[in-house]
């Protein structure tokens, strides 16, 4: 006489994340077995995967024999699939003053990369300036990705702002007789100037301060010390102090049988005034003076030098 097993159903479905989470094989998964004469027998018969990954598929086999060795095969699908993104913080941000001090691309900043299926790689993506100066903000991102290609991004915020201005010496002082003998501005004089972001700072005239005495006058000659490009434009000011005494002649200007003052119509005469005297005191005495009832106490033949 011959039996035979009635047909029965593929037991569910399974999808897990990781191949380690595919439930180990368990016969009372095919819970409909029949037969027309007894109860059959379910063993598990084997696991195939189709080889690919994420997702991965495994058909698990069971046989269904009766007891005259009659047999149905029945499958169950598991697809292994991780659908679960890693995770990772955002590396601290750092700040440099310079563009040369921003450090080389380095994953390793990554320190806290996790995922449930392995460990994820980190790589880096791109870096990003917004296009700014003091501060530019440069956005360094790295991928953090798990081997099913989930994938996550971090960045980095780096700061670029340099704080730090040029440097550079006050040039010495200078002292002559006549005003037509100042020299003319020369940034030749300024001659240390360095940053620590720039090789050759600008220097640049910026002007003549005069302190208004006579005998002696001070000429504050400034120069700027500037960053040598467009970022940030730190920049320094210094001073050149330029004490101007007259000659003999320029003193009996001041001091001659009939007194006078330096001054033009009540106003301090300009530099350029002042040049075409040619330190003559005659000569000054009739382009620039008015007299007045005594000597003038600020026209003092001492040659004084400020104190830088």
């Amino acid at each position: 006489m011959t039996q035979q097993i009635q047909r029965h159903q593929n037991p569910g479905g399974v999808t897990v994340d990781i191949i380690a989470n595919v439930p180990p094989a368990d016969p009372l998964v095919v819970s409909d077995e029949a037969d027309n004469c007894s109860v059959p027998t379910v063993v598990f018969v084997s696991d195939v995967s189709d080889g690919n990954s994420c997702p991965e598929t495994i058909t698990r086999t069971y046989s269904v024999t009766d007891a005259c060795g009659n047999q149905i095969l029945v499958t169950q699908i598991i697809i292994v699939s991780d659908m679960i993104m890693p995770t990772a913080s955002n590396p601290a941000g750092m700040n440099v003053e310079c563009i040369a001090q921003v450090p080389a691309v380095d994953p390793l900043v990554v320190t806290d990369e996790a995922d449930n299926n392995g460990v994820p790689v980190v790589a880096f993506v791109s870096d990003v300036s917004d296009g700014n100066t003091c501060p530019e903000t440069i956005t360094r991102t790295y991928s953090v990705t798990d081997p099913c290609g989930n994938q996550i991004l971090v960045t980095q915020i780096i700061t670029v702002n340099d704080i730090t201005p040029p440097t550079a010496s006050n040039p010495a002082g200078v002292t002559v007789q006549c005003i037509s003998q100042v020299p003319a501005s020369n940034i030749l004089i300024v001659n240390d100037e360095a940053d620590n972001c720039t090789v050759n700072p600008v220097v640049a005239f910026v002007g003549d301060l005069s302190d208004g005495n006579t005998c002696p006058e001070t000429i504050t000659r400034t120069y700027s010390v500037t960053e040598n490009r467009a970022i940030c434009r730190e920049r320094k000011s210094i001073r050149h102090l330029r004490p101007f005494n007259s000659h003999e002649k320029f003193r009996r200007a001041c001091y001659g049988d009939q007194a006078h003052n330096l001054s033009f119509r009540g106003k301090t005469p300009s530099l350029k005034q002042r040049s075409t005297a040619n330190c003559s005191g005659a000569h000054w005495r009739r382009r620039f003076a008015a007299p007045i009832a005594k000597r003038p106490t600020h026209c003092k033949p001492a040659i004084r030098i400020p104190p830088r």
